[in-house]
């Protein structure tokens, strides 16, 4: 359906471990560092306490502080970010490199079938990862630095309370325009 939002570019998480963050979201999910935020160190982690993660159009804001910068230390989004891969069997060994380094967190991953990946990160955010052709990747933009290997967000599930969906996809499609369903 025809809708007035184009684009769901960024998604904020906190986290308070900086290690774990960029163990998962670089090493594992083959996100890629905005080199626009600032000085990193040892190539990877932003000295000003966030990282800006692409996959795609898309980016992830990780504020990375005791309190996430003055928010939750670990915020969990209620519900499921989903992710377009050409490659899928690559992204599997990618996790399966990183389950020693993430041992101990709620870092998990399984097959839910040939084509799709359940995935749980350290910080217990859930990402359903699908195999798509590299045409996926959605061209209307891009971020500075080399392409991520995750072709993109394909969309962004949230969970609700019960009897809650009438009204917010009232608020969207009032206020934005939006297309809803639910």
């Amino acid at each position: 359906p025809s809708s007035s939002i184009a684009c769901l570019e960024h998604v904020n998480i906190n986290s308070d471990s900086p290690i774990e963050a960029c163990t998962f979201y670089l090493d594992g999910m083959g996100f890629v560092q905005d080199p626009r935020q600032g000085a990193l160190v040892d190539g990877k982690v932003y000295i000003n306490n966030v990282m800006w993660l692409t996959a795609g159009i898309n980016q992830l804001h990780i504020p990375i502080t005791s309190r996430g910068c003055s928010g939750a230390e670990r915020n969990v989004l209620r519900g499921i970010i989903g992710l377009a891969y050409e490659d899928i069997e690559g992204l599997c060994s990618r996790l399966e490199s990183i389950e020693t380094a993430l041992a101990g967190t709620q870092f998990r991953w399984s097959m839910r079938d040939e084509s799709t990946v359940d995935i749980c990160g350290p910080d217990g955010n859930r990402f359903l990862a699908h195999q798509q052709p590299a045409g996926a990747r959605d061209t209307r933009g891009f971020h500075p630095g080399p392409p991520s290997l995750c072709l993109g967000f394909q969309y962004v599930e949230l969970d609700c309370p019960t009897g809650a969906a009438p009204a917010i996809a009232a608020y969207y499609k009032h206020y934005f325009e939006a297309a809803v369903e639910v």
